[in-house]
């Protein structure tokens, strides 16, 4: 069985799966040359596909991310699907009218229009499925590691509302124990910090790494140390809500 995953977020991806094994994967960006491609990863896809020999007909399963269809909105995926400029603008006016309170936004996708969509590009023959974005994480991670862990942990910006996940292994798979707010996730404090000293948030971060490499320890340090800690085992954050209130992990064995 052939499966394609496919990352049509901030920076499009896919990932190629025979029988249950990763064969191959590749961001759209190494093929197409823009930074950050957030097309549909057509060349990605071709550029694979031609080297294993594969087919579209031969896909049986097409795996994205859940909230896909509502988080990227119609038009704009109609725009990364086909690179028309006129979704685009389609867009940008929709958003411009819905935010002066001129016209109400319908921007959402619906499930089944976005899988026609998917099959129109020639997977005919592909099931759409939808998976929990921090669950893909833990699952690539845990299934791929050399080694059986107890505890996996995604931390990235975020996905849907959550960021900073933990999750144990029991007999169904990975199950999900404690889930943190997009509002505490350290991706977004990294991307934050990119963005204070003049740079672009969710492209940049890179060059902070390097640079740091060449900073001296001052006074910010420790005021930024202020920013984070933990207690109790739990990550506090804080002072960036008005009301200053900790924010501490969700327990979802309490729900």
């Amino acid at each position: 069985m052939l499966i394609l995953g496919v990352n049509f977020g901030h920076n499009s991806s896919i990932t190629l799966i025979k029988d249950g094994q990763i064969i191959a994967a590749i961001e759209e960006e190494k093929v197409s040359r823009i930074k950050d491609d957030f097309f549909w990863p057509r060349n990605a896809i071709d550029r694979l596909f031609k080297e294993y020999n594969i087919s579209y007909e031969d896909v049986l399963c097409v795996s994205l991310q859940q909230d896909t269809p509502s988080l990227v909105g119609s038009d704009n995926i109609k725009y990364r699907l086909s690179t028309n400029k006129f979704y685009l603008y389609k867009d940008f006016i929709n958003r411009l009218t819905s935010y002066l309170g001129l016209t109400k936004r319908k921007a959402h996708y619906d499930n089944k229009s976005f899988e026609i969509e998917i099959k129109n590009l020639g997977f005919k023959n592909a099931e759409i499925l939808y998976f929990e974005h921090h669950l893909s994480h833990a699952a690539s991670a845990f299934y791929t590691a050399p080694f059986v862990s107890d505890l996996t942990i995604t931390c990235d910006g975020f996905g849907g509302v959550d960021s900073f996940n933990f999750y144990i292994t029991s007999p169904k798979g990975l199950k999900l124990i404690r889930q943190n707010s997009y509002r505490s996730s350290v991706g977004q404090f990294y991307s934050m910090v990119t963005q204070l000293l003049g740079f672009r948030p969710n492209r940049h971060e890179g060059k902070i790494t390097g640079l740091a490499a060449f900073g001296s320890e001052t006074i910010l340090v420790d005021k930024f140390r202020k920013l984070w800690r933990y207690k109790n085992d739990q990550l506090v954050r804080f002072p960036f809500n008005d009301d200053n209130e900790d924010w501490e992990f969700e327990d979802l064995n309490e729900n």
